[in-house]
């Protein structure tokens, strides 16, 4: 019986800091990372690098409309691989909330997989301010902030569908507007840590279907509107 390869596959959108992360977790640039001319993730394509024992995959992201039909067949690509995965969502804060445009991709994301498959949620670049002013910064706040986020990825896949999987990766300065830029020791083997302990999920290639990236438009519209009614109860 063959050994099924190992991934971890960071999704999200266009200048979320995935290859960042990724080229962390690698010790080296391997990823292209940092904000092109037009100020867009520079992420386009799957990208797959081995390190060690697994395959760490950078996607693109699904909320530029005139790639979102390419990125959503990258998307797919990697996960039609045939192996054991680690899924995991690369968003950002504004202001301490969720944007919802992360939302609608984690959405549209697991909407292709199989309901087993496992994922955790990755913030990144959250600065101290947010982390000391908003509702995240106790406990209590954070498990109100993401038993949230479950929800409405529930509501917008409309199957059972969360994790406790989450983590905050603070903003670091000698990051800003560098390219290809390693993170800080401390931050890197703190996310190793947790990638270490989130959970693989086996993945054949006839069970990922095609991400209904045609949906995004209305999910999105959705989602404001529902987070737009909150902000006034």
């Amino acid at each position: 019986m063959s050994v099924l390869t190992k991934y971890t596959i960071f999704a999200g959108n266009g200048g979320a800091g995935k290859s960042t992360l990724l080229n962390g977790q690698a010790g080296k640039v391997k990823f292209q990372s940092g904000i092109s001319i037009c100020m867009e993730g520079l992420t386009t394509v799957l990208q797959l690098e081995p390190v060690g024992d697994m395959i760490y995959g950078d996607t693109p992201g699904l909320d530029d409309p005139d790639k979102r039909k390419q990125a959503a067949k990258a998307i797919t690509e990697a996960f039609k691989q045939n192996g054991q995965f680690k899924l995991c969502f690369v968003c950002l804060l504004d202001s301490g909330r969720l944007r919802t445009a992360d939302v609608t991709t984690m959405s549209l994301i697991l909407a292709s997989l199989p309901n087993e498959v496992e994922f955790g949620i990755i913030f990144n670049m959250v600065s101290k301010s947010v982390l000391e002013k908003s509702k995240i910064n106790n406990n209590d706040g954070k498990r109100i902030f993401e038993a949230n986020i479950n929800e409405m990825i529930k509501q917008s896949v409309n199957r059972p569908c969360a994790t406790g999987r989450f983590f905050y990766s603070v903003k670091q300065e000698h990051l800003e507007d560098r390219d290809d830029t390693l993170p800080s020791e401390e931050s890197v083997a703190e996310l190793k840590n947790w990638l270490e302990k989130l959970p693989m999920t086996t993945v054949r290639s006839n069970n990922v279907k095609d991400i209904p990236y045609k949906t995004y438009e209305q999910i999105n519209t959705e989602l404001e509107k529902k987070v737009f009614a909150s902000s006034y109860t």
